[in-house]
């Protein structure tokens, strides 16, 4: 941890529940400091990501829902654009 560039997708979510930095940043293994910029400073180009092959990037997610509605959102723009999937009706008998 102390040699990876720590990338997150919410520094504010990570430091309330992502115990893998909670624990080495209590116990001064690493500094706050060490988190080297949020998903969407890379995604930007605001921040780059790796530099090279060696380079050791850790990137640890919370799971925020608006990574699960892009990632459904292009999912579902690739099948409809490819013609996959099928077209599911929700009957309800209220």
């Amino acid at each position: 941890m102390k040699r990876s560039k720590i990338v997150v997708d919410s520094k504010e979510q990570a430091l309330l529940e992502a115990g893998d930095l909670i624990i080495p940043l209590s116990n001064g293994v690493i500094t706050e400091e060490k988190i080297y910029a949020e998903l969407k400073d890379i995604v930007s180009g605001k921040k780059v990501g790796r530099i090279d092959d060696n380079e050791i990037t850790l990137f640890k997610s919370c799971g925020l829902g608006l990574e699960d509605v892009a990632v459904a959102t292009k999912l579902y723009e690739k099948a409809q654009s490819e013609g996959l999937g099928l077209r599911l009706i929700c009957l309800r008998n209220d």
